[in-house]
């Protein structure tokens, strides 16, 4: 199998949130990282591991709702398994974690100061101290290590503030405009403005936790955006959904703007409903200091004996 660029072989353990068959099949391989990229569809998989296994065939990537048991049907169906990462994993007390990191987003780190359901932390912040670190994500990066740094305070003082002193990290976000020469219906009209080139405007199409960030990347590259269809976190996209795309679109005389996330789910149907589909692709930019630290503290936990 191909190898991660560490040398180690990777699994990613995800639940596969609202995939189908997952009674039948209670854990699943969606890839077994050899390069092939994803063995299932993404309705079998769930849209973010199959779009993990498609955007990085040599990640392994496995879906059950029991993490334990996905990871025990990766070392029986995959053979060795240098590295397991799990996302949400902070929570998962009952499962053994050598390195637990901390995501705090750079909008709003404390989710404002509150726990679910009125705010949006999981935990009390005190509860970060049984973490090995904490990374502020999609920070505003580019600036140099000073800046860098006065970012990472933003994270550390309120930490600190409640007994917390552990490593703390940025991680930017690149956000693009991607589309494939696939993107368009195979069959056109080249005056029709629902298969245009981008740069017109578009109708924005989000079943994402945050579609007004996502709108906000868009607007910041300069992309025009006549209408937003704002969908929950994992929708499905039924055959409602879609007739409310296409309709949009026709209304706004617009192609489609989607995540990579939702086009996973979109593409196909809306190309064969005859409309362009683009992208926004986004990608993690973490800091040097942090890829520093998480090879160090990686190469002491496998030197550690037993």
């Amino acid at each position: 199998p191909a190898e991660a660029p560490t040398g180690r072989r990777v699994c990613v353990l995800s639940r596969g949130y609202g995939r189908r068959g997952a009674r039948r099949a209670p854990a699943l391989v969606v890839s077994a990282g050899d390069g092939e990229g994803p063995r299932v569809a993404v309705e079998g998989a769930g849209d973010e591991p199959y779009l993990l296994a498609r955007s990085d065939p040599r990640l392994a990537v496995v879906v059950a709702g029991d993490r334990h048991r996905g990871g025990l049907h990766a070392l029986e169906q995959l053979g060795a398994v240098d590295l397991f990462v799990l996302d949400d994993g902070f929570s998962h007390v009952a499962l053994h974690r050598d390195l637990d990191l901390l995501a705090f987003p750079w909008h709003d780190p404390l989710g404002g100061g509150r726990l679910l359901p009125t705010g949006r932390l999981r935990e009390p912040l005190a509860a970060a101290a049984a973490a090995d670190a904490a990374v502020l994500t999609s920070a505003p990066l580019g600036e140099g290590e000073a800046q860098e740094r006065g970012l990472e305070e933003r994270l550390a003082a309120p930490l600190r503030h409640v007994g917390v002193q552990i490593p703390t990290f940025t991680s930017g976000l690149r956000v693009e405009l991607a589309t494939d020469p696939g993107d368009s219906p195979n069959s056109r009209d080249p005056g029709d403005p629902l298969d245009r080139e981008p740069g017109g405007g578009f109708v924005l199409v989000t079943g994402v936790a945050a579609g007004g960030r996502v709108r906000a990347s868009a607007e910041a590259l300069g992309l025009e955006i006549h209408e937003h269809l704002e969908f929950a976190d994992h929708h499905a996209y039924p055959a409602a959904s879609l007739r409310r795309i296409v309709a949009a679109c026709r209304r706004r005389r617009s192609p489609v703007l989607t995540t990579d996330k939702d086009a996973v789910k979109l593409a196909e149907p809306l190309r064969s409903r005859g409309l362009a589909v683009h992208r926004l692709t986004s990608r993690a930019t973490p800091s040097r200091q942090l890829l520093e630290w998480l090879d160090r503290r990686v190469a002491q936990i496998e030197a550690a004996p037993g």
